[in-house]
């Protein structure tokens, strides 16, 4: 067996043939030593994350992660003698993209610091979101891996009326129709980088903060694109406000108010939908739009107030009807031909349908000293029978 310095000589002279299988495992460990600049081999060498407690948040998560992903992220190293070991390591990462132009960095001057440290508290923007997927069809199908793309609805029709035939006469066959719905599943995603340097900066509330933002944010996307389905139909029911709304609120003639045009509007839709067989059960519209039922009628109207639901000032139920106050609809305006309220059959208007329920990964980049945090999920929402969906719209004139 050669001395270390025989087989440094080696090592420089390039003559590695010359080493047996027992001086090139030697050679590996003293290439590492000389790497790690170890001055005292019998140091502990640890991550910065791993040796610093105070980004432990609480004893349920490690760093943001949960315990059991510990290893498969950090990579201990420690010294014994000459000898190197290290922890287990579950998995490995081949890091190449850097975090440049991603994220807003915490730096000085973009709003962070305040009496020369970070605030503890983050507000989140205002954003409404999980009204409209929950009143989906059976809140949502899942689609399992290997299936495609699609989830595939089919609609029965109705029997024919029986039918009275005379003595020894065949009844002739009736069938029925089948009518199609496909809702179409997208790869959806969203990445954010975190620095290391900046959550040493910030503090525990910079990674939770963002997380919790990217997961609010997934609500509000279904909600919108539901919502676009359904602004993208042709309902099979149109009813037609008398005047367009003036969105003040104010009281107009003597005979009603647009707070009456709207309510006698959405009960005329309910019965279209229920004349036909249909059972509507949802009201969808803005908050300005809703205001109108809130406002002081005059006498006549105020008859109907009694069927008007309300928590606070918002408007729960119409008579039978859910009111969903949902802030991504059709605010008021005085435009004429616009759409400001829905009335839903939801058992049979619009569905939403997941491969893969919103997912978050994390994964350190060690070259940039930085977090990726990403989300992954299959997704699509279908509009399905147009006869189930009523529109309340403003005049064309």
């Amino acid at each position: 067996m050669k001395t270390d310095d025989e087989i440094w000589l080696s090592y420089d002279n390039g003559d590695y043939e010359s080493l047996s299988n027992k001086e090139l495992e030697r050679l590996q460990k003293l290439i590492m030593l000389r790497d790690l600049k170890l001055k005292r081999p019998e140091q502990n060498i640890k991550t910065p994350e791993i040796a610093r407690e105070d980004h432990k948040p609480n004893g349920s998560v490690y760093f943001g992660m949960p315990p059991e992903w510990k290893e498969k992220l950090y990579h201990e190293v420690s010294i014994e003698g000459d000898e190197i070991k290290f922890s287990e390591f579950g998995e490995y990462f081949d890091f190449t993209s850097t975090d440049s132009g991603c994220d807003e960095s915490v730096q000085l001057g973009n709003n962070w610091y305040h009496s020369g440290k970070f605030a503890s508290d983050i507000i989140h923007a205002a954003e409404c979101s999980g009204q409209l997927s929950r009143m989906c069809r059976k809140g949502a199908y899942n689609l399992d891996a290997g299936n495609g793309d699609k989830v595939i609805i089919r609609q029965i029709s109705a029997r024919a009326d029986p039918t009275a035939v005379s003595a020894c006469t065949c009844l002739s066959c009736a069938s029925n129709t089948f009518d199609k719905y496909e809702i179409t599943l997208s790869q959806l995603g969203d990445y954010a980088v975190l620095c290391s340097w900046d959550e040493f900066k910030a503090g525990k509330p910079y990674r939770s903060a963002v997380i919790e933002s990217m997961v609010r944010h997934w609500q509000v996307y279904f909600d919108a694109q539901i919502y676009a389905a359904l602004a993208a139909s042709s309902p099979g029911t149109t009813e037609t406000l008398n005047n367009t709304l003036d969105c003040n609120g104010t009281l107009t003639g003597s005979c009603c108010t647009h707070g009456a045009d709207l309510y006698q509007r959405i009960l005329d839709a309910d019965a279209a939908l229920r004349q036909n067989g249909y059972s509507p059960d949802v009201v969808i519209m803005s908050p300005s739009v809703a205001n109108y039922l809130k406002y002081p009628q005059n006498a006549q109207s105020e008859l109907a107030l009694p069927s008007i639901q309300m928590e606070g000032g918002v408007i729960t139920k119409i008579g039978h009807l859910k009111v969903i106050e949902y802030c991504g609809a059709q605010a008021c305006s005085t435009a004429t031909a616009t759409t400001f309220a829905w009335v839903l059959d939801s058992s049979r208007s619009i569905a939403q349908a997941f491969g893969k329920q919103p997912s978050l990964e994390m994964e350190r980049d060690a070259e940039c000293n930085s977090w990726k945090l990403v989300m992954w999920c299959y997704w699509g929402t279908s509009v399905l029978d147009v006869n189930a969906i009523a529109k309340i719209v403003s005049p064309n004139s």
